[in-house]
This record gives structure tokens, C-alpha cells and sequence, in this order.
């Protein structure tokens, strides 16, 4: 790999000491709705809106029953679809 877009994860918080540095070597980008190891150590990151809590999506209850979930409060952050459909055209994936 060329590079690594990690979303709302923390492998460098996870990850062996061998694994960290390839990430580290090849460089990554970090989306994450707060800081962490991978943010910190990303060569670039972008904070995100909390998906659930300040975007529109869907929720499943333990039985599997999915809800609609409205935003409950506004973020001055956008939401990672926005984000990463803006990646996606950047490097020419979507018209």
C-alpha cells in the first residue's frame, strides 16, 4: 500500500510496534471523532461530526430492528460522508 485512510479507528493504539511503523512509513491519513494515537500520528487528519449524534443515519436495537436516528445536537465538524466523498473525487474515484 501506497498509503493507509483509517476511519473512526485507533490502530495505533492497537497495533504491534512492527505494524505501527509500516503505517507510519507508508503515512496515513486519520477521519476520527477525536484524538487519538493514529490522529496524533497521522500525516494529516480530519475531526468529524459523532455519527449518531450530530448525523442523520440509522441505529439497530439488540434485536436487529434498524431506527432512523435524527441529529440530536449541531458540530461545527462535518460528517464523514461529506469527507470522504470529498477524498473520493479528489483522487478521481467519483465524477
Amino acid at each position: 500500500a501506497d498509503a493507509a485512510l483509517v476511519v473512526a479507528a485507533d490502530p495505533a493504539s492497537e497495533l504491534n510496534p512492527a505494524a505501527r511503523k509500516h503505517l507510519a512509513d507508508i503515512g496515513v491519513v486519520a477521519l476520527d471523532y477525536g484524538e487519538t494515537e493514529t490522529t496524533r500520528s497521522a500525516r494529516g487528519s480530519c475531526t468529524l461530526a459523532p455519527y449518531g449524534l450530530a448525523t442523520p443515519g440509522t441505529i439497530y436495537r439488540m434485536d436487529d430492528v434498524s431506527l432512523p436516528a435524527r441529529p440530536a445536537v449541531r458540530s461545527a465538524y462535518p460528517p464523514a460522508e461529506e469527507v470522504l466523498r470529498g477524498i473520493a473525487r479528489a483522487v478521481g474515484a467519483l465524477p
